[in-house]
């Protein structure tokens, strides 16, 4: 990630383990987030790979072929690259307006962008966990809860009340509300 030549950070799962130290699951691959202005550099990145972006078709999510140099617009954010020898890395596109993160699900969600990340014990930088549970809280699977029970422990209080603020302007009947009272 160092040949990137742009700002990159953890994203998903693992920013859960970075965040609070340990392993907490099995994850399948790793996730990167860059700003989308940053795309084509991470298509240039990884010589020799397969890439594929997703595409909405309708209520289905499809994977098509990403040719270098193709720009990528909204709703496309995820970019999966895949190694002949079978790794395989997930980019994630965050939108930036400025000095602002803009959350792609709800504009009126925004935070600093100097505050979206945090240094971790591996000397990278990862998405804070509150927006990690902010993209999580989409979605109802098993893991997503986990996550959420495993770091709502360890937020700080200006972590849970920017997590709530932002689950009461994007997802107002979400049940981790509660928790976050």
């Amino acid at each position: 990630m160092s040949r990137l030549g742009a700002e990159w950070l953890v994203v998903g799962g693992w920013t859960v383990d970075l965040f609070l130290g340990y392993p907490t699951r099995t994850h399948d691959d790793v996730d990167i987030g860059l700003a989308r202005e940053d795309q084509l550099a991470a298509r240039r990145l990884l010589v020799g790979w397969c890439y594929e972006k997703v595409v909405p078709e309708g209520r289905e999510l499809a994977r098509e072929s990403w040719p270098e140099g193709d720009s990528l617009e909204l709703p496309v954010h995820e970019i999966h690259a895949h190694s002949p020898d079978g790794h395989h890395v997930e980019f994630l596109l965050l939108e930036r307006e400025a000095d602002r993160w803009v959350y792609r699900r709800d504009p009126r969600v925004r935070l600093q962008w100097d505050l979206l990340t945090f240094g971790s014990g591996l000397g990278v930088k990862a998405l804070a966990p509150e927006v990690v549970l902010l993209f999580k809280a989409k979605g109802r699977r098993a893991r997503d809860q986990a996550d959420f029970e495993a770091l709502l422990p360890r937020l700080s209080d200006d972590r849970r009340a920017w997590l709530r603020a932002a689950l009461e302007v994007a997802h107002p009947r979400h049940r981790w509300l509660r928790d976050l009272a």
